[in-house]
């Protein structure tokens, strides 16, 4: 019973959802120093879980008899609570439209413009952006940046300067490429079956090793910049030097683990860090 809650969480899409509510909330705090829940944080929960599942839905189209592993069994499995469960975000969501703000759905526009790219195959040859070569990651990051970064800072009465906010969206950039590169090598088998080239394949289990150690190094940088520069305190450079380290012990997990959980439970997981450990700085 645990293991059909916990693979309904996963896969019908909750988990992601609330990770990137999660990141919304935090980054609104680094730019205002005010923590609560919002109506947009509720609408990019919900986006996200639609968007997700109507690329789930999809994916399975595509996906051939001898490619359907574990976790394609497991979401055929509750395709039916997914897509009511999917429905249902979706006409919250389009309500929740009318509370946002013309800035916001203006900012809005681009990372959804990606996102219906990248599940729709509407590209030329029925294709997404997904399947073009070496390209989908990068789609990933930005659409997650933009989100994450630049929806929290429309609401910004008083933020921070440019450069702060702009290496705060680098910043976030680099992360999700980093904790994304690790789903293109459980993906090779898939992907070659498609003939999709990834960064991952290209460069091989070691190479997105170093890369995803390079990228959070660089994460990391920025952060410490930013407290050399007195643009943040203390508490918001453990936070993230901690959140670093830790995503990378579970990127390097990820890599010798074959269960989805550890890729859409742990590694998606680690989005909610920043949150967590914020909360524990106020709570104890």
């Amino acid at each position: 019973m645990l293991s059909r809650i916990l693979d309904f969480i996963l896969y019908s899409n909750i988990w992601i959802g609330a990770s990137a509510a999660a990141l919304y909330l935090y980054t609104k705090y680094l730019f205002t120093e005010i923590l609560f829940f919002d109506l947009v944080g509720l609408f990019v929960f919900l986006t996200c879980i639609w968007l997700y599942s109507l690329h789930r839905y999809i994916g399975l189209s595509k996906v051939n008899s001898e490619d359907l592993e574990n976790r394609f069994y497991k979401i055929r499995l509750l395709q039916k609570p997914i897509i009511y469960l999917a429905i249902t975000a979706f006409v919250v969501s389009i309500l929740l439209v009318f509370s946002l703000s013309w800035k916001q759905v203006l900012v809005l526009s681009v990372p959804g413009i990606l996102s219906l790219l990248y599940v729709l195959p509407v590209l030329k040859y029925n294709q997404r952006l997904r399947d073009i070569n070496y390209i989908k990651i990068f789609v990933i990051a930005l659409v997650w940046a933009g989100l994450t970064v630049l929806l929290p800072l429309v609401a910004c009465q008083d933020c921070m300067s440019y450069n702060f906010q702009s290496l705060i969206f680098v910043e976030r950039f680099v992360f999700i490429f980093a904790i994304t590169l690790p789903f293109d090598i459980r993906d090779l088998e898939v992907d070659k079956r498609n003939k999709v080239k990834t960064i991952s394949a290209l460069i091989g289990k070691q190479g997105t090793w170093l890369l995803s150690f390079l990228l959070l190094s660089i994460s990391s940088f920025i952060f410490y910049f930013l407290f050399r520069q007195e643009q943040i305190g203390t508490s918001i450079l453990l936070i993230h030097l901690t959140t670093n380290i830790l995503t990378l012990i579970c990127i390097w997990i990820a890599f010798w683990q074959q269960h989805d959980w550890y890729y859409t439970g742990l590694l998606d997981g680690t989005m909610f860090l920043p949150l967590i450990f914020l909360c524990l700085y106020f709570w104890v």
